[in-house]
């Protein structure tokens, strides 16, 4: 049996993902600031521009393309299964394309409301502002909704600082599924 020390540091520990890790260092970093941040790094910002521009809307494309062909060669049927995975595909689509604009803003939030930089514009709110939430927990997407109707911040589960901020937004605000 072979020893693979190298792999074993490469695991991340039980319960942890590469989200947790990324949310834990951040906030441990604003911890000692004084702040509660809730903010993408310049990696971050990468792989969600990249993820929510290019891979998401490919796939759709993709799927949309090999069930049409399978369409062509075979019959509706078999294309059934690739039809519903292009649905998904296009679902997340409609779901992360509002993250794309929330994606470099900066949020600093406590008990009375938060205030959000984004594009060096900041904004202030206060907790009565936001009149609904949206939670779509399957993809780990957070919408802030006021009362105009408008939405004020999404953000993803994988944004550092995400934890502390859903749970002051769920005893604030609630959050609604």
């Amino acid at each position: 049996m072979h020893d693979w020390p190298q792999w074993q540091q490469c695991q991340f520990p039980s319960g942890y993902s590469l989200c947790s890790i990324a949310d834990e260092s951040y906030s441990n970093e604003l911890a000692k600031e004084g702040n509660i941040v809730v903010y993408n790094p310049y990696w971050l910002q990468i792989i969600f521009y990249l993820l929510t521009t290019v891979f998401v809307p490919g796939l759709t494309v993709l799927l949309v393309y090999c069930a049409y062909r399978i369409w062509l060669t075979e019959n509706l049927l078999n294309a059934c299964p690739i039809i519903f995975m292009a649905g998904l595909a296009g679902y997340l689509c409609w779901v992360l394309l509002p993250v794309i604009k929330y994606i470099p803003a900066k949020l600093e939030h406590d008990d009375n409301g938060f205030s959000l930089q984004l594009h060096n514009k900041v904004s202030r709110y206060s907790w009565p502002d936001i009149a609904k939430t949206i939670n779509h927990g399957v993809i780990g997407v957070l919408h802030l909704v006021d009362k105009n109707g408008q939405i004020v911040f999404v953000v993803h589960k994988c944004t550092p600082g995400y934890k502390k901020f859903a749970k002051t937004v769920f005893r604030e605000v609630g959050i609604r599924s």
